[in-house]
This record gives C-alpha cells, structure tokens and sequence, in this order.
C-alpha cells in the first residue's frame, strides 16, 4: 500500500506545482479497515522526499483533468460504472467474429454474442448503479487519475502486443500468448494498483513493436520513436 499513496502523495504534490513533499495527505495513508499506514519520506533542506516517480504523475495528469470534467459531468463514480459497462459489451462485440471462428464455429452465434453482450453490459450497469457509493473527487482524485492512467497503459501495451504476436505468427497463437501474460505475470496487478512497472511495461512494448516494425519496414523513423519510449 506504500507504493500506492506515496505515488498519490507526489502526484498530489505536483498538481499544486510542487516536486518537493510540501503537504502529505494523511486520508490516504489510512486503509479501508481504519487501520493507519507508516509514511515515509526523508527531510533535506526544509522539504520531504519521497520514493517515487515523477514520471507516473506526469503521464497522470491529463487522465487527471479528464477524470475531472467527468466528475462535473456526471459524477466521476457515474462514469467509471457507465466505462465498464460500455467495454464489457465492446470487448464481447469485437471479440464475436474470434469466438465463432475458434471456439464457437455455429451459425447466428455472432447475434446470440451480441445479445449476451448487450444482456451482461446492462445487468453490470444496473447492478452497480444500485450499489453504488459517492466518491469525492477533492479527495481520491489523484489516485484514481493514476489508476486509470496505469489501466489505459497496460490494456494499450497488451492490445500492441497481442497485434504483434498476431503480425509474428497467427491470431491463435497472439491471443492464448497475451492471455497468458494476463493470467501467469503481475501485470493485472500493476495495472490495477498505481506501480510504475505497468507504465514500464507499456512503454517497454511501445518501444518493441515500434523497433521491430521498423525493421520490417526498413523505416527509420520507426526506430527513432522506439528509441524514445526506451528512454522514458
């Protein structure tokens, strides 16, 4: 949990133009069961330090203002509850033509995937509409930002690679090798939780399929970009 909320610490730090620990929201240093969590950090010079990297806040800070619009919108709780809902039937609709072509080759099962997709989307949406409890922006923004952030990275990198796998060998073997690097490695953990190593991981990916379709391509500009993801 550490790792978390001093990430949400520095990012909240930087969003009140400081890269220096000016102020350590206590509220995220106390967990779900009450219970509250040491904060660590070093003085030097009449200001804290903190370990952690400055490089999530800032990929985080768009996702910040988004989030943000949102929770004036319609509520950033609404929005997450309207978010899934909508990529639970996406995935299910995309996915349709792959699931009858492998695993489900009968006629009209594309329509019935749809109807499934469209059923499970609105009974998840309704599900959590009435379940759901208020969140405060002012206070749990900068995590959320992160969060989100991280999840947006690591589906991006794994959808790359997926793309990549598929480009190498077949689309059966790039599906059962990115699922398997979902299920067997942590890295649903880290995009879930606010770890820089999911950002690492996409950025790691990003800068793979770009050297390599460069080489392919014999394109250098391709390389280049590679070049920078490496160094971020």
């Amino acid at each position: 949990m550490n790792d978390e909320m001093e990430q949400g610490t520095c990012f909240y730090n930087l969003l009140h133009g400081d890269l220096t620990i000016e102020e350590v929201p206590g509220h995220y240093y106390v967990a779900s069961f009450g219970m509250n969590v040491t904060q660590r950090y070093v003085e030097y010079g009449g200001h804290k330090y903190i370990a952690a990297s400055h490089g999530m806040s800032v990929f985080s800070v768009p996702f910040y203002y988004f989030l943000l619009l949102m929770d004036y919108a319609m509520g950033v709780e609404i929005f997450f509850i309207v978010l899934w809902s909508i990529l639970l039937a996406g995935t299910l609709f995309l996915s349709s033509g792959f699931i009858n072509k492998h695993f489900w080759p009968e006629k009209d099962v594309k329509k019935k995937i749809h109807i499934i997709a469209i059923v499970f989307s609105l009974a998840l949406l309704f599900l959590n509409l009435w379940l759901i409890q208020p969140i405060s922006f002012e206070k749990w923004g900068p995590p959320l930002s992160m969060q989100f952030m991280s999840i947006c990275f690591t589906s991006l990198g794994l959808t790359i690679l997926f793309r990549l796998f598929r480009f190498i060998f077949n689309e059966k073997i790039a599906f059962f090798g990115s699922l398997l690097l979902l299920i067997s490695s942590p890295v649903a953990f880290w995009a879930m939780g606010q770890k820089y190593h999911g950002l690492n991981f996409a950025l790691f990916i990003f800068s793979l399929a770009s050297f390599y379709y460069g080489k392919v391509k014999n394109k250098d500009r391709y390389r280049y970009v590679s070049y920078v993801f490496a160094s971020i």
